[in-house]
């Protein structure tokens, strides 16, 4: 399973969302998965995908842009 599925699954389960994952994200949970189990990768990820989307509404910059 590519680690964009496996990424998306886990929003659903745990944050109960459904999000497009941008391109430059996976690129981040690529490298970083060499370094990290999956649970505290996707916990970190995550967190910065929604900060960025929020960044993205407000001021007009953030992931996929």
């Amino acid at each position: 399973m590519s680690i964009r599925r496996s990424f998306r699954e886990w929003i659903e389960d745990n944050e109960d969302e459904d999000k497009s994952i941008p391109y430059q994200l996976v690129e981040w949970l690529n490298l970083l998965n060499i370094f990290l189990e999956d649970e505290i990768l996707y916990k970190a990820s995550y967190t910065l995908f929604k900060n960025s989307l929020s960044n993205k509404d407000e001021h007009g910059y953030g992931v996929g842009v």
